[in-house]
């Protein structure tokens, strides 16, 4: 069982995350506007939920199981102009058919979490029971060959880029992910790839990365363009994502 209370405190101090967010929103957003998306399903929303700035959509259902996450959401909707069309339900996954029972989604969103669950093919085949056979699931998680795991290995400073990290241990994260093994992952666990890439290049760890920034060595301008520079350098982004859809072959 994961300790929620300490991840919670432990996000919400990390540095560099901030970027991290916004760039994995880009993303998001990248796929919701190619894609219907009229009704959507968020799981976990940490401390950025999607109605936070992005409201062009019919219902929002959003499941958020860790209580100061919950409780920030639920205030930032309160007072949200688009309060009438979330739905914020304080639930794990798995205990949330009963809460969704007759509810259709066109796209689900899994974004920053299947790497943290400690059975992630379990957890995706629970996503698979609430998905139609039109629905897009985005899944995205950190890239075990990013740019700054490779560097880090190539440099001797770990054994493998698979390798669980502090940081990795430090947020209970159980599984770090390359791209083919997330790939392999979703087609056991039912699903066909649809579209799958990198985005967002980080050279540094996050703590190397906040360093500089504070230091006034990388602007605002650079970081956004490291976003930018991953098609200039395929598959080695910060993170990856699939979209999927149930296989029915």
């Amino acid at each position: 069982m994961r300790d929620l209370d300490k991840y919670e405190k432990d996000y919400a101090g990390q540095p560099y995350e901030r970027f991290q967010v916004r760039f994995r929103k880009r993303k998001i957003r990248e796929v919701i506007e190619g894609h219907p998306h009229r009704r959507i399903l968020e799981i976990g929303c940490g401390l950025e939920p999607l109605f936070r700035d992005f409201t062009d959509f019919d219902h929002l259902t959003v499941l958020e199981p860790a209580e100061m996450f919950f409780k920030k959401a639920r205030a930032d909707l309160m007072a949200h102009p688009a309060r009438q069309k979330v739905q914020l339900l304080a639930a794990t996954l798995e205990a949330s058919p009963p809460l969704l029972k007759g509810q259709e989604f066109d796209l689900i969103l899994l974004s920053s979490l299947l790497h943290e669950v400690p059975q992630p093919e379990q957890f995706l085949r629970h996503v698979m029971a609430l998905a139609g056979s039109e629905t897009l699931v985005h899944v995205n998680v950190p890239n075990a060959l990013s740019f700054h795991r490779l560097l880090a290995f190539e440099s001797g400073l770990i054994a493998s880029p698979h390798q669980l990290s502090a940081s990795n241990v430090q947020f209970q994260q159980s599984t770090v992910f390359d791209l083919p093994a997330l790939q392999a992952l979703a087609g056991r666990s039912g699903f066909t790839v649809v579209e799958s890439g990198s985005y967002s290049l980080k050279p540094f760890t996050h703590r190397q990365m906040e360093d500089m920034i504070q230091a006034g060595i990388l602007s605002g301008k650079v970081i956004d363009g490291l976003y930018e520079m991953e098609k200039h350098a395929p598959g080695l982004g910060s993170e990856i994502y699939v979209n999927l859809r149930i296989n029915r072959a």
